[in-house]
């Protein structure tokens, strides 16, 4: 099985979305990706190939932001790397005094002091999409996106 996630933006109404799927000439796609669907949970989308046998099944996740929306100016003082991250990243910013971590349905999974303008985070985190909310000494907050892979 294959899996897609989509990440849309905050407040989105996810219970009637038109999905823009592409398959290749002689290819088929059910349900067909042209009607709305309810992505509130995943959706499954089965792939026939041309020979009309064989067939991929696809997940497809859509994930709210759980953010409204991420200051531009400030996003630029922090970087994440490497992002997307395996077991351990970095954050790079001025002066960090605390890291937190949140999934994508708002609970906090890891939250670390720091003393430095570069921060070692080692995780025992699960694949996916996280939130970085960095607290600056001066008590303001960026906020970053985090991608997990294994």
């Amino acid at each position: 099985m294959h899996t897609i996630t989509i990440e849309v933006a905050h407040l989105t109404d996810v219970t009637n979305l038109i999905p823009t799927i592409y398959v290749s000439n002689g290819a088929s796609i059910s349900p067909d990706s042209k009607i709305a669907q309810d992505f509130t949970l995943p959706v499954e989308y089965v792939v026939t190939a041309q020979d009309g046998t064989t067939t991929q099944t696809w997940t497809v996740t859509v994930i709210v932001s759980a953010v409204s929306v991420i200051d531009q100016d400030a996003s630029k003082e922090l970087i994440i790397y490497p992002n997307p991250a395996r077991s351990s990243f970095y954050i790079e910013t001025n002066f960090c005094r605390n890291v937190k971590i949140i999934d994508i349905s708002g609970k906090l999974v890891l939250e670390q002091a720091s003393n430095s303008d570069l921060t070692e985070i080692k995780h025992d985190l699960g694949s996916g999409l996280y939130f970085v909310l960095v607290e600056k000494e001066d008590s303001t907050v960026i906020i970053g996106k985090l991608i997990v892979q294994y």
